[in-house]
């Protein structure tokens, strides 16, 4: 933590406990550097983030004094919004979502972007800390793995920031105090194969995205599926990838096998079908039936020989509902998990 903020909370405190009236003078910044073994800076630094607040009031020539209304902070009307990338696929209108419940509320949104670093991630929950802001909406970084950032949101939260997660949450704080709006994807990957089961396919491949929980969940479905159902199937169907590896996940050499030994695919989203359509239209192959997630896809680029099936991602009410369950807990209530189903527009 800064030097300025330690001393920030240090003065707030003795402020909220009544060590200093209001009205009261503060020592100089001179005395106060001293007393602390702080630079004037850092003293100053404090002394305008307690007067933000709020807490006091500097007369010129004067100096510092302790505010009338001391700890009666102006209400603060900003919100915070990170996901891991805003400028394609579905989060565009979650973050509509968003933005039209917060300005109802009289709230604007800041936005940022992990770029799924947990690197950025971490710098952007510091940068948070040190200049509060009411709440913040979070799309988690790499869910599936374990996040040393997990401890920086019980901070936040311990500090009176609500979170509330969207699409995933950390195992490590999944049991906590921590509201999420997430979808259903283990149903939804339950449904799409016993969709292609039904359609009489039992040879059927998968791709799914492995670095969140989404796609563990929808895979855990598919799983499940053919197992009730009783398949004999082949887990060298089953291909994995990350955010950064996706791209290459065609050149793998399982792939070509995929095409000429099953007749089903079931993919992570709509942005990896596009991926593969070029090479769907290519013979041999035998793919004859897609499944797929968010319903994002121009359905004139699937070939006349595939039928498709993509889930409805309920993206803008994903957004609305976690910025509602944000605006609720500012208003005194508790928030727990929403689970949207698919096809919910």
């Amino acid at each position: 933590m800064k030097k300025y903020i330690q001393l920030y909370n240090y003065l707030r405190d003795a402020i909220e406990c009544g060590d200093w009236a209001p009205q009261m003078q503060l020592p100089t910044e001179s005395a106060l550097s001293e007393q602390f073994q702080m630079s004037r800076q850092t003293v100053r630094q404090a002394l305008a983030a307690l007067k933000n607040d709020n807490y006091i009031y500097s007369v010129r020539g004067s100096g510092s004094f302790v505010s009338p209304c001391a700890g009666k902070k102006a209400e603060n009307k900003r919100i915070a919004v990170v996901t891991t990338y805003f400028s394609e696929y579905i989060f565009p209108s979650i973050l509509r979502g968003i933005c039209n419940v917060a300005v109802e509320h009289g709230y604007a949104v800041e936005l940022s972007s992990s770029n799924n670093s947990i690197k950025q991630e971490r710098a952007i929950l510091t940068q948070l800390m040190e200049n509060s802001v009411a709440g913040i909406i979070v799309e988690g970084t790499k869910t599936t793995f374990p996040n040393p950032n997990a401890e920086i949101y019980k901070k936040l939260a311990d500090s009176g920031t609500p979170v509330v997660f969207i699409n995933s949450i950390y195992y490590q704080i999944k049991d906590s105090a921590f509201p999420s709006v997430v979808v259903d994807d283990y149903n939804g990957g339950y449904e799409q194969t016993k969709y292609i089961l039904a359609q009489g396919h039992t040879h059927i491949a998968s791709f799914f995205k492995i670095d969140d929980v989404q796609g563990y969940y929808r895979f855990q479905g598919m799983l499940d599926a053919l197992t009730e159902s009783g398949v004999d199937f082949d887990d060298r169907n089953f291909l994995f990838y990350t955010t950064e590896t996706k791209n290459s996940l065609i050149s793998l050499p399982p792939f070509q096998k995929i095409l000429t030994d099953c007749t089903a695919l079931l993919c992570y989203n709509d942005e990896i079908v596009e991926l593969l359509l070029p090479l769907l239209k290519d013979s041999p192959n035998k793919i004859s039936i897609l499944a797929s997630f968010d319903q994002e896809l121009n359905t004139n680029l699937i070939p006349q020989h595939v039928e498709y099936r993509s889930l409805l991602h309920p993206k803008e009410r994903l957004g609305q509902a976690a910025a509602e369950k944000l605006f609720n807990i500012l208003a005194g209530q508790k928030e727990g998990t929403l689970v949207l189903p698919w096809g919910e527009g």
